[in-house]
């Protein structure tokens, strides 16, 4: 930004855009033409290019710019005009200049159905599409921005079910209205990051101001220009122009979201086990009660910019919309546990992935199956089954129950428990360098039941102090599991987030193989649920095994604070999606077994012989790391 004489200007690269009243604009376009013909090495004045606009129309820009003084060349803008990619001009003009963004925008979409892997598109969605109109939510008043945001909402929620093949026309209102408010929150509230525009269009507005109120009022002062009194009399919300006013309309918008925020952040912390407080997680953080320290005041914005603000108000509204859908009573125990779940540790850690290796990388049908698993919507033949009667002779009443039954879960729940041990032993061995010992095949005809091993036993594994000395070294054993927290032994209790890790955890640490463990030895019992959620203790060890892969790797090299810190934490994400992405695998080949298995005729072995049923499942499923997909696998 720079004045000179009676105007300002704006430069951006080779756009220069002046505002002034018409007397300064004719002496600018004057002085352009007179001193900057700068050929044929610098830039010159593209007069077909040019554009005169005014609020006041481009008949009052003709009463007061004659022809002579800037040619007919130079159009003359009646509507509103563009500047720097958003719209300046009447309601009527910015609001259809963002409907074309979103033409060009949903044209694109439909392309992503041609993608082979539904990851690839879901992360082009959520990180490529869904950022292009940003900047508009943050220069366009908010009222005007009411359509095209529920517009564009409904484009990228169509899209991504289509991608899922999910049909919206089968849905209740209610199951509707669910999936939206999952498929908007973002991952780590247990939503998917699909960013709902409509409802933080206010929150953009007003961050974009507090960043750059300060600049403005500047300017207006320096060059005594007449808004420099309007920016004066902000508080007292006289005589303002049509921006000022929609951003004092979205600011007391915003200090009620605040107020409201803050009061739902306690609300939701009742959902959430004792245990799983600690953990890193929005809604847990402790935040201020102060509604002032989250959002300033305005005359504290025309002396300093404030940064973040949006994401600050944005979270606060993503958490009072899922405390409005943990409170309603309408709402079943199923879908809040299966929101306060997917809400835990690292359990979207797979939606973050970049697939950039076999390890980071889901096939089309397990993302879908995961996916529609964490909606609650029906799985990919789900609705074939005519009713969930099983092997074991009885007809289930959800096929939540048909899973949790001994003759068909089971049978798969060991399929998924070796996809997630064996990541965790190749992250282990591979990426830690650790000897590792690897429990022997379970299901052989050796095997005596009455012994208890556990899955995974670490040699030499290292204690390292504050400083990076190691102060002991022993084994570590590791015992992995996954339990389902829809149940009904969880959902009968009272709803709490990391109820059916807890109880797993314990059952495990109490257990005899963990009992007999001594110092320096250690216990880690690797519990998830069918969701993601980690439990506390192993994630407390995910996060020491990170700490000893950068101490290990650096070697007799110093890091910083917080290069130590940076390095750690790449390590720890790393980790966590290896894991995430191997729970998925073992999650989609547990639920499209089942189905498959159901329908199937030719498994019916299993009602005759169930004492070898696991031996042949393991034979039908195969041994490999990865499980085929292909329900042709499982079905005639």
């Amino acid at each position: 930004m720079m004045v000179i004489f009676a105007f300002s200007q704006l430069a951006l690269a080779d756009d220069l855009n002046i505002v002034s009243n018409a007397e300064g604009i004719i002496k600018a376009f004057r002085f352009i033409i007179t001193n900057c013909h700068c050929e044929p090495f610098g830039a010159t004045l593209n007069i077909p290019k040019c554009t005169l606009f005014s609020y006041a129309g481009a008949d009052y820009l003709n009463s007061v710019i004659s022809y002579n003084d800037i040619p007919m060349s130079v159009k003359r803008l009646d509507d509103g005009v563009r500047l720097l990619g958003s719209p300046i001009g009447s309601d009527s003009f910015c609001e259809s200049f963002c409907n074309k963004v979103i033409d060009e925008i949903a044209l694109d979409l439909n392309r992503l159905s041609f993608l082979d892997n539904n990851q690839d598109a879901y992360i082009l969605l959520r990180s490529c599409y869904i950022p292009k109109i940003f900047h508009l939510l943050r220069t366009v008043p908010p009222s005007i921005m009411t359509n095209p945001c529920a517009r564009f909402d409904k484009l990228i929620m169509d899209t991504f079910l289509q991608l899922l093949k999910g049909d919206v026309s089968t849905m209740s209102l209610s199951a509707i209205h669910e999936t939206k408010m999952r498929l908007m929150l973002p991952i780590r509230l247990g939503g998917f990051g699909l960013t709902n525009t409509s409802v933080i269009r206010h929150a953009a507005f007003v961050g974009s101001f507090a960043q750059s109120l300060k600049g403005m009022c500047s300017i207006s002062s320096t060059c005594g220009h007449p808004l420099s009194a309007v920016f004066n009399t902000l508080e007292s919300k006289n005589n303002l122009i049509p921006n000022l006013c929609a951003f004092t309309d979205a600011y007391d918008l915003c200090i009620n979201i605040v107020a409201k925020g803050i009061k739902d952040t306690a609300a939701i912390k009742g959902f959430i086990s004792n245990h799983q407080t600690s953990l890193p997680c929005d809604f847990t953080e402790e935040l201020q009660s102060d509604k002032e320290s989250v959002i300033p005041t305005l005359s504290a914005m025309k002396f300093k910019s404030f940064f973040n603000l949006q994401k600050q108000i944005s979270k606060l509204i993503h958490i009072s919309t899922l405390a409005d859908f943990l409170s309603d009573d309408t709402v079943s125990k199923d879908s809040k546990v299966r929101v306060l779940s997917c809400s835990g540790t690292a359990a979207g850690s797979f939606l973050t992935a970049i697939p950039s290796s076999p390890d980071l990388s889901l096939n089309t049908l397990e993302f879908t199956t995961i996916c529609l698993y964490r909606l609650g919507l029906c799985l990919p033949l789900q609705n074939t089954l005519s009713d969930f009667q099983c092997q074991c002779g009885n007809i289930h009443e959800s096929f939540t129950s048909l899973c949790n039954c001994h003759y068909n879960g089971s049978k798969f729940a060991y399929h998924r428990h070796n996809v997630v041990r064996n990541s965790l032993a190749k992250i282990l061995k591979k990426d830690c360098n650790f000897v590792i010992d690897l429990e022997p095949m379970a299901f052989d005809q050796n095997f005596d039941s009455t012994r208890k091993r556990n899955d995974i036993k670490v040699y030499n594994f290292p204690e390292y102090d504050q400083k990076g000395n190691i102060i002991s070294r022993g084994e570590v054993h590791i015992d992995v599991s996954v339990t389902n927290p829809l149940s009904l032994s969880y959902t009968s209790k009272s709803i709490k987030r990391g109820s059916a890790v807890k109880t797993r955890e314990n059952k495990k640490i109490n257990g005899p193989a963990a009992v007999s463990i001594k110092y320096p030895d250690s216990f880690v019992p690797a519990v998830f649920d069918s969701f993601g959620l980690m439990g506390p203790h192993f994630y407390k060890f995910i996060q020491n095994l990170s700490s000893n892969t950068v101490y290990t790797s650096i070697g007799d090299y110093s890091l910083s604070k917080v290069e130590f810190t940076l390095a750690k934490n790449a390590y720890q994400q790393q980790f966590t999606q290896k894991l995430s992405i191997a729970l998925c695998r073992g999650q989609s080949a547990f639920l499209n077994g089942i189905i498959s298995h159901v329908r199937s005729k030719f498994l019916s072995i299993f009602q005759d012989k169930p004492d070898k049923s696991l031996y042949k499942t393991l034979k039908i499923i195969g041994s490999q790391e990865r499980f085929s997909s292909s329900l042709s696998q499982f079905s005639l």
